[in-house]
Formats: structure tokens, C-alpha cells, sequence
């Protein structure tokens, strides 16, 4: 809810005036927000004094900050909101081993997957941030070696230290997926695949080579 005030902050009835909404990321509201704001009616006109925000959201989890404004009026801008993250509804590879990397030779830069929402937010809290990511060999032949499922924290499965690696040179694709946490009130199996890379064959120089 908007109010027009006078000097002394008292309600102004009349005229009737147009409020117009909009996010900040910063508490002067000077520096307009990443992401998308959602709202019934924008602008908002007045009536006897008040204006009536609805259907107000925004897409990208953190703090904002709203204004409102109505030239030749001072903008008013809003104490702080925090916006949190939707149901997890995606998964994201944020992490994959560089191509070119060596069949049974463990990924110097193992995998990390992150749980995100249907606007791309990590979700960091509820039983879904810390549910259990299983990663499998989607495309191309060989076994996916090493410790290939753990427990996300905070939204996040970072798999260094489970010395992944694949037992055959060729393209391949992994596929992450996250275990159903239906029963604690979350969200279902969800899955998605990586960008392909390239293991390589094991080669040698002649220089490698001694003879006895």
C-alpha cells in the first residue's frame, strides 16, 4: 500500500494521482535490480489518498528494494525485501571436466551441480538443498568411475574428492539427478544432462620409453 502525504504527513484525498512501481538492489533505490518484477496493475492510480499494490513479485532471490514514484511527487523507496527462491525445479551443471582429459585418469576438475528454481535461483534451503545428487554416464560407452552420488549442501554438489573418472576415451554426456524428497515436502526426481567432452586416449613419446 502507497499514501500520498503532504509535508506534515498527512493524507492527501485529492487529486487522485498514477503510482508507478519499480525494484532496486539498493536501499536508495538508485540502481535498478537484475531480474523480473511481477505486478497486476502498473501504474496504480489513487483513490481517496491510497493505492493499492497487487499481485507484487520478483524472480530474482535476494534482497530489493521497491519504489514508488509519481512526478512531480517525492519517490518514496521501501524498506527492505527479501525475495527467496521457489521450489527446485532444474538442475545445472555448473562445473565439467575440461575436454581432453585422460580415460581412467581421475577429471582434474571434477563435477559440481547445482539445484536451481524455475527462474535459475539456487535453492538453499528446505530438503531439497541438500538432497541427494546421483551422477550416471548418459552418453558414450565405458564406466563412470569413483563415488558418483552425494548429498548437496546448500543447494550445491561439488564432487572433488570422489575421483571420478571414465574408463574409456570417446564423447561423453553425464547425467545428474536428484533424488525425490517427496516425503519431506519437496519435489520430485529431476534430471538434466551436460554438455558433451572429450576423453582422450592415453598416448606416449618415444621420450617416455627406457630400455634395459
Amino acid at each position: 500500500v502507497v499514501v500520498v502525504t503532504d509535508a506534515f504527513d498527512n493524507l492527501v484525498t485529492t487529486p487522485a494521482v498514477d503510482i508507478t512501481t519499480e525494484a532496486f538492489s539498493d536501499n536508495t533505490c538508485a540502481t535498478p535490480a537484475v531480474g523480473t518484477m511481477g505486478i497486476t496493475t502498473n501504474p496504480v492510480q489513487t483513490t481517496a489518498g491510497v493505492a493499492t499494490i497487487a499481485g507484487l513479485s520478483f524472480t530474482k532471490a535476494g534482497p530489493i528494494y521497491f519504489r514508488a514514484s509519481s512526478a512531480p511527487l517525492t519517490n518514496k523507496c521501501s524498506t527492505l525485501v527479501t525475495i527467496t527462491h521457489d521450489v527446485a525445479s532444474a538442475l545445472a551443471f555448473d562445473q565439467l571436466p575440461s575436454s581432453y582429459i585422460k580415460y581412467n585418469v581421475v577429471f582434474p576438475t571434477q563435477p559440481q551441480i547445482s539445484i536451481r528454481d524455475q527462474f535459475a535461483n539456487l535453492v538453499t534451503t528446505g530438503p531439497d538443498a541438500t538432497a541427494t545428487i546421483t551422477l550416471s554416464l548418459q552418453t558414450g560407452t565405458g564406466t563412470l568411475n569413483g563415488t558418483a552420488f552425494m548429498d548437496a549442501v546448500g543447494g550445491i554438489a561439488n564432487f572433488v574428492g570422489k575421483g571420478l573418472n571414465i574408463s574409456q576415451w570417446g564423447t561423453k554426456v553425464l547425467r545428474a539427478s536428484k533424488a525425490s524428497t517427496i516425503p519431506m515436502s519437496g519435489t520430485g526426481i529431476i534430471t538434466a544432462d551436460s554438455a558433451s567432452f572429450e576423453v582422450a586416449a592415453i598416448t606416449c613419446n618415444t621420450g617416455d620409453l627406457t630400455s634395459s
